[in-house]
């Protein structure tokens, strides 16, 4: 299901219709994550929800995900997970393609 986005003239773009790098907008923000390890997620914008999650912080169950990419370099990117059921947020850097610890920034 596609979501829409709204501008301040009520003019409203379907995200269907958005790409970047040959990605729908639309799959970028429905990306089911369950089960999937979270190193492999690198080099794309990924906003989503996962159950299962490998490699995500060590005490966080389920939750919501963001991949943001470096926009020059390849090998760097910043992931923050975000449990469910509480309002912890983790964060972690991607450096010339090695991954740093989760760290809990709230």
């Amino acid at each position: 299901m596609s979501k829409s986005i709204k501008f301040r003239n009520n003019t409203y773009l379907d995200s269907s219709s958005i790409t970047h790098n040959r990605k729908l907008l639309s799959d970028v923000l429905n990306s089911k994550l369950d089960k999937k390890d979270l190193n492999t997620i690198v080099g794309v914008l990924v906003i989503g929800y996962g159950n299962d999650c490998i490699n995500k912080p060590a005490t966080a169950g389920n939750g919501y995900f963001i991949n943001i990419p470096h926009s020059y370099y390849t090998g760097y990117d910043k992931q923050i997970f975000m449990p469910r059921t509480n309002h912890e947020v983790y964060m972690r850097n991607r450096e010339r393609g090695t991954f740093s610890e989760w760290v809990k920034i709230l």
